[in-house]
């Protein structure tokens, strides 16, 4: 923020000086007056790192009086680190032009106003409750975001071609767009998982892991595989969908995976192939005829019922509705379920195959965030990797 001042004049002395000729007069020594200084407004290098420290409280990062909006800038490839042992209010821009940005705190980080860097730089954040209210923007680096508490992001979080990772020690809450083109994405909470904003990721994979629940109201696309691990429950909204691969109906080589401890309520589930096994049960949550699984293979176990009988008790006029079977569009399936199977084909699906069908998602990776030390060190923080759970092959 605004830092200014100087010294401006403080006073002379006031001499007489005696004369031969019986008389007086002042000699003055002149006045010392502070030179002109500029007004600063922000930290700011034009090369090396800015590395701010707070042991015993706060930092805040505000605005100055220029109203740039810029708080902290490292021009080139220089580092930034503002760590604060309390609480980290972000409300003025933060950006390096190629360097790795850390943001830590002992308490609470609040993102009020961009994050940014450019080319190879990563950003990692980290704290008790992360609530992210502004951009956060890299190039090619890779983004991580560490909560021992909840995470909550607000506004976009974006990078042209690095891995985004966001974990959360309680909830995670996700209610703006978070999109990569050539990375990874992995959102992981302890508890549950709220997917209320369009996730992306152009042409690779997408994690999505719970030790609760996962409910999505919004659409989940990936070029490469999915992977769905809720302790509890999995939930998509009618109308929604969530696709592995990059062509929209049917795509040939990546798979999705979902496996629960508890109920499957799916809406749209798009891959080359599908994988399911719940805890409970698989249900149909977009209404009758309407597509749930569309794939060239699908495997599907569950604890309890797959599908469901229709409703009311069939007549003569409803024999053959069941608003409660999975709609398919697939060309393989092969189920095990302890409660029963209620499955339909779309007409549009043509025609069915019941046999072998397997595929699981392996690894996708982790990413790679440096964290930018006090020290004027880097070191990894790693965030792990998501890894699909071994499935059994059903024929």
């Amino acid at each position: 923020g605004n830092a200014v001042g100087q010294v401006q004049d403080f006073g002379s002395v006031n001499v007489q000086q005696v004369r031969f000729n019986s008389t007086l007069s002042p000699a003055p020594a002149g006045s010392a007056v502070g030179s002109a200084l500029k007004t600063l407004n922000d930290l700011e290098t034009s090369a090396g790192p800015i590395k701010v420290v707070v042991r015993g409280g706060n930092l805040t990062i505000n605005d100055g009086t220029d109203g740039d909006g810029i708080g902290v800038v490292a021009t080139g490839a220089s580092d930034i680190l503002l760590w604060a042992s309390s609480n980290l209010d972000i409300n003025a821009q933060v950006r390096s032009g190629g360097g790795h940005v850390t943001l830590q705190a002992g308490n609470d980080i609040d993102i009020d106003a961009a994050v940014s860097t450019v080319a190879s730089g990563t950003i990692y954040v980290t704290g008790r409750d992360l609530r992210v209210n502004a951009t956060v923007t890299t190039s090619a680096g890779d983004q991580l975001f560490t909560a021992t508490r909840d995470l909550s992001v607000i506004a976009t979080v974006t990078s042209s071609g690095g891995s985004i990772a966001l974990l959360a020690g309680r909830d995670l809450q996700v209610n703006s767009t978070i999109s990569t083109s050539t990375g990874n994405l992995r959102l992981s909470a302890t508890q549950d998982l709220n997917v209320n904003a369009v996730l992306n990721s152009t042409e690779d994979s997408i994690g999505l892991l719970a030790g609760r629940n996962i409910t999505q109201t919004a659409n989940v696309t990936a070029g490469g595989d999915v992977l769905i691990n809720a302790v509890g429950n999995f939930t998509q909204n009618s109308g929604t969908s969530t696709m592995a691969g990059l062509v929209p109906q049917v795509p040939i080589r990546d798979t999705l995976q979902v496996t629960t401890g508890g109920t499957q309520r799916l809406a749209l589930l798009s891959a080359g192939h599908i994988s399911l096994d719940a805890g409970g049960d698989i249900l149909d949550n977009n209404g009758i005829d309407v597509v749930n699984l569309r794939a060239n293979t699908l495997g599907m176990v569950a604890g309890g019922i797959i599908g469901g009988p229709g409703t009311p008790p069939p007549t003569p006029l409803n024999a053959d509705i069941n608003a409660n079977a999975l709609d398919t569009d697939v060309g393989t399936v092969a189920a095990r379920s302890a409660q029963g199977i209620y499955l339909q084909e779309v007409a549009s699906g043509g025609s069915l195959i019941v046999g072998n069908a397997v595929g699981q998602v392996q690894d996708f990776g982790s990413v790679n965030v440096q964290q930018v030390r006090f020290n004027s060190t880097l070191s990894p923080a790693p965030a792990g990797s998501a890894v699909g759970s071994a499935l059994k092959t059903l024929n």
